[in-house]
């Protein structure tokens, strides 16, 4: 005797309102609408973006399938990438960087080899020049080229007049600049006029100077008076002439310090110019950067400690600040980094100084 089984119910396979091009379309287009508001910049670039989307507009579980906006497989089926069903419904969207661990990790380290403005050969590794009264300029660049620097073991056999290559004129021996080689013992006559020098040197090796300065008046004090003597509006000029350049390159010197604090980088201020023209006055800080800035700089730096590679939150502000926008605020339109707290430093000093003189009272 056999008994009877209930008969097997097959499930019913849910089928998705998205299998063809024209309905993945028009889905995207609700999704542009509903999620983005018709906003270019805010569309997703690829596709796990694209599911966090829409997956937090319609959450579904199972066996489920998508009513409202197509799923990324859907998506797939017909175009290759979520940049071009973008462009088919009529949106432009641009890719956003690799977020590869060894790309950013190579990134980096390009930055950090990135050539600096470089220096003239100086001292004993300065290439010996010939020295002659007249400019010589090269055919292809139309330049001056090198010219002078004979080295000479006393100072009367150096020449009676040199070439200035910065003001391009020939001028007498005591006008132009003589540095001693103590190791060779030898005495060189460089192509640069004392002016020139004075004008372009300004400003530069400021931590070296001052040492040496330091050095050098400890060691001739009488010498050194008697300059101070000579000159009696020489505080007051170098005190005007210093608070000029502060509020002048105020906004570049804070980039030049911002970068020797915290990535130990020294710059000159003719770099640091540069940066703050083409990234704004904010540079580096987080200060510039937009919403979506910042949370570029969480991706990548997540992507560099699942990797367990190391990395500076810095630099990676760095390489967002180059990714421009929409991550970064125009450099025109940037707050003014630190000037409410420095307001409110004032207000607070200015109470405790009326303080004081009311219990002084």
């Amino acid at each position: 005797m056999t008994t009877l089984q209930p008969p097997v119910r097959k499930r019913r396979k849910l089928l998705s309102p998205f299998r063809t091009k024209d309905k993945v379309l028009e889905g995207l287009r609700a999704a542009a609408v509903t999620i983005w508001q018709n906003n270019e910049t805010l569309l997703p670039a690829g596709t796990p973006a694209y599911q966090a989307a829409i997956m937090a507009h319609e959450p579904i579980t199972g066996n489920q399938v998508r009513r409202l906006f197509p799923a990324p497989t859907h998506v797939m089926a017909h175009f290759k990438t979520m940049i071009d069903a973008w462009a088919a419904v009529g949106f432009t969207v641009v890719a956003n960087p690799d977020t590869d661990s060894a790309r950013i990790l190579k990134r980096i380290t390009d930055l950090r080899a990135a050539p600096r403005l470089p220096n003239r050969t100086r001292g004993s590794q300065a290439p010996p020049l010939t020295p002659v009264k007249t400019a010589k300029r090269s055919a292809t660049t139309g330049r001056l080229i090198g010219q002078g620097g004979a080295r000479v073991s006393s100072l009367t056999e150096l020449p009676t007049e040199g070439l200035c290559l910065l003001c391009e004129l020939t001028k007498p021996l005591e006008e132009m600049v003589v540095v001693h080689l103590r190791k060779e013992r030898l005495y060189q006559m460089r192509p640069r006029c004392k002016k020139c020098h004075n004008d372009r040197e300004r400003g530069h090796r400021r931590e070296w100077k001052r040492n040496y300065q330091r050095a050098w008046r400890a060691k001739h004090k009488k010498l050194d008076k008697s300059y101070r003597d000579n000159d009696p509006n020489l505080k007051q000029n170098t005190r005007e002439r210093m608070a000029r350049r502060f509020n002048e390159k105020h906004y570049a010197l804070l980039i030049q310090g911002r970068l020797r604090r915290r990535l130990n980088l020294h710059i000159s201020t003719a770099e640091a110019e540069k940066l703050l023209d083409r990234f704004g006055p904010c540079y580096p800080s987080q200060i510039g950067l937009t919403d979506e800035g910042r949370k570029r700089v969480e991706r990548l730096r997540s992507s560099m400690r699942s990797k367990q590679l190391p990395y500076k939150t810095v630099e990676l502000r760095m390489l967002v600040y180059e990714e421009g926008s929409p991550f970064v605020i125009p450099p025109e339109a940037q707050p003014l980094p630190y000037q409410s707290a420095a307001d409110k430093l004032r207000l607070v000093q200015a109470e405790r100084r009326r303080s004081a003189s009311q219990k002084a009272a």
